[in-house]
């Protein structure tokens, strides 16, 4: 119940899923699953008939208020990492967040520059189709029209060099904010590396593969 609990909370809080027990047969949810209960079931007694009597042996040697102050110190580094830990997921997640904002902002513009690209190409191929029918006459109309297609040619050749600046600038965001990973997230990769992100799944992954290539 406490590792189903401890999972289901995690997940809905920091929207990510630190282990998947779904490949298992009889799980819950992919939290918890029989033969990994069972697991823990033979851990804890062995904890509770073996572990803890050798400790609490060792521990009758120490004086009850030297106790109290090891107890204090180490729950307070307890509370220290649990804080460290959970504020290491929210700036994880916000990184994400920031990451899937550029990654959107980076397929518009790509968009609109294969747009603008594909405008200004049939705009020439138009005008000179045009130019070989109306060269002869030279009418104003004419020149009034290749005024106007240099004009366009020129404002979609300035806003697809203007759009590339900007993707730029954004793969270079991009770049800093994939590289940016702190000793939380890499010790939270490292101790979950099943961990899976509800709403950035496939940047986590790439974020993993990363980890493990640094590591080699």
């Amino acid at each position: 119940f406490i590792e189903w609990l401890t999972g289901y909370l995690m997940d809905k809080i920091f929207h990510h899923k630190w282990w998947d027990y779904s490949s298992q047969p009889l799980n819950i949810g992919g939290y918890v699953c029989l033969l990994f209960s069972l697991i823990w079931g033979v851990a804890c007694v062995a904890i509770v008939k073996v572990i803890h009597p050798l400790i609490y042996k060792a521990l009758s040697f120490i004086p009850v208020t030297l106790g109290i102050v090891i107890a204090v110190i180490l729950a307070a580094v307890l509370f220290a990492d649990l804080y460290v830990t959970a504020s290491g997921i929210l700036k994880l997640n916000k990184r994400l967040d920031a990451m899937e904002k550029i990654a959107a902002e980076l397929r518009e513009v790509s968009d609109k520059v294969g747009e603008n690209i594909y405008e200004s190409v049939m705009d020439t191929l138009e005008f000179q189709e045009e130019k070989k029918k109306m060269l002869a006459a030279a009418s104003s109309e004419f020149k009034e029209k290749l005024e106007a297609a240099s004009e366009l040619r020129e404002r979609i050749g300035a806003a697809t060099e203007e759009q590339k600046a900007r993707i730029e600038e954004l793969k270079k965001k991009y770049t800093e904010l994939a590289g940016r990973s702190t000793k939380v997230s890499v010790r939270l990769m490292k101790a979950f590396p099943k961990m899976e992100s509800r709403n950035h799944r496939e940047l986590l992954d790439a974020m993993k593969l990363r980890l493990k290539r640094d590591r080699k």
